[in-house]
């Protein structure tokens, strides 16, 4: 928590016995550089490299999908320990 406070960062942490875990984590944008706000120009739309992680095997595939799809790049995990490291 107190990286993510550090960088102007919140982390939200929701749990419910037997249903599961959502971390919600929000960090400030880094400023881009000239070169990459010259390459989005005329593009109309932002890409981002995403982390999901998913226990259920269908709705992470259908996430990443559909990320992908939007032009962002996507790591897609089912493991929450391992997607930490």
């Amino acid at each position: 928590m107190e990286l993510i406070g550090r960088y102007g960062g919140d982390i939200q942490v929701k749990s419910k016995p037997g249903k599961g875990t959502t971390f919600i984590i929000k960090l400030a944008r880094a400023e881009a550089t000239k070169a990459h706000v010259a390459s989005k120009v005329g593009e109309g739309a932002s890409s981002y490299r995403l982390l999901l992680v998913e226990d259920e095997p269908e709705i992470l595939n259908l996430l990443r999908d559909m990320l992908r799809l939007k032009g962002h790049r996507v790591v897609a995990m089912s493991d929450g320990e391992k997607a930490w490291n």
